[in-house]
């Protein structure tokens, strides 16, 4: 659990990288050399908590794709290996990530929701998906990268409310 955890904070710190240029991934900008896309097939409004029918527009679902730099593969790796013995996965191969995130746009909060790491032949490395309880919104920071993301997602959800209100 404290990997995983720290691993949230690898991935909130990391945001960026080159990726497949598929229509569907929707460029946001770059932080210390990574590339970061949102992917326009899975943004949506949460449905409310008590009531699956009710859309909740204050939170925006979506995934984020994180294209990894050399740096930051070296940085992810050294990281997760550095108490293992024997690493099972080979983190330095790690290309980009994929995160479910939420935006709440009422408290300018973000979360992870589960992460997915991609070599570059897309073969699927790693999978996690955070316990309801051990997900936590937290603040957008001003003048950070996740502040570009919040903005950028809250202005798409706005630009194309009728998609998100037909999503399902």
């Amino acid at each position: 659990m404290k990997r995983i955890s720290i691993l949230t904070l690898v991935l909130l710190f990391l945001l960026s990288s080159p990726v497949l240029a598929a229509i569907h991934w929707h460029w946001i900008g770059y932080n210390v050399g990574n590339t970061f896309y949102f992917d326009t097939a899975t943004i949506h409004y949460s449905y409310l908590e008590n009531n699956k029918t009710v859309q909740d527009k204050n939170i925006i679902s979506y995934s984020l794709k994180t294209a990894l730099n050399e740096q930051s593969r070296f940085n992810l790796a050294k990281y997760m290996n550095k108490d293992e013995k024997s690493p099972t996965i080979p983190w330095e191969t790690v290309a980009y990530m994929i995160t479910q995130q939420n935006i709440n746009v009422a408290n300018k909060t973000i979360t992870n929701n589960s992460v997915q790491c991609f070599d570059k032949n897309h073969v699927l490395l790693f999978s996690y998906k955070f316990k309801p309880a051990d997900v936590q919104f937290q603040e957008v920071m001003l003048d950070t990268f996740n502040d570009q993301i919040y903005h950028h997602i809250v202005r798409y959800a706005a630009k194309h409310n009728g998609e998100l209100e037909n999503h399902r």
